[in-house]
């Protein structure tokens, strides 16, 4: 894909972004008056977004592997190490990391937020 930087941000705007715009106008509108509508039109948006976000994440993760790739030093990519060469294999591993992690760690972090009170574990996750 020669051009990834417009598909991404069509599919980033139109299908990612503004289902959930609609999806809080229909909300707002009709939900007290069509609950179904707006029951189908929520889950027809969150289907659509999620969807989408399948549709636009190899390209978005292949355009931030050639970001990292480059022997540029700006300020975006001198945390990299000089010897590091990521793909978008790369990209997608840590991102999986990251998304592992999160899954993991979030209801943890509920669990601890119950317990000892949710300001407490805000401000030392601040703070770590």
């Amino acid at each position: 894909m020669p051009y990834k930087k417009p598909f991404v941000m069509l599919i980033g705007f139109f299908c990612e972004r503004l289902p959930y715009l609609l999806i809080g106008l229909v909300v707002l509108f009709f939900a007290l008056e069509r609950p179904t509508f707006s029951l189908v039109a929520v889950l027809a948006g969150i289907g659509l977004a999620s969807s989408s976000a399948g549709l636009g994440t190899p390209p978005w993760l292949d355009m931030i592997a050639s970001a990292a790739r480059s022997q540029a030093t700006t300020p975006s990519s001198s945390f990299l190490p000089s010897g590091l060469q990521l793909d978008g294999r790369g990209v997608g591993l840590l991102t999986a990391i990251l998304v592992g992690t999160q899954a993991i760690l979030n209801p943890a972090r509920g669990v601890l937020a119950d317990r000892v009170g949710h300001k407490t574990v805000l401000v030392a996750a601040a703070f770590s």
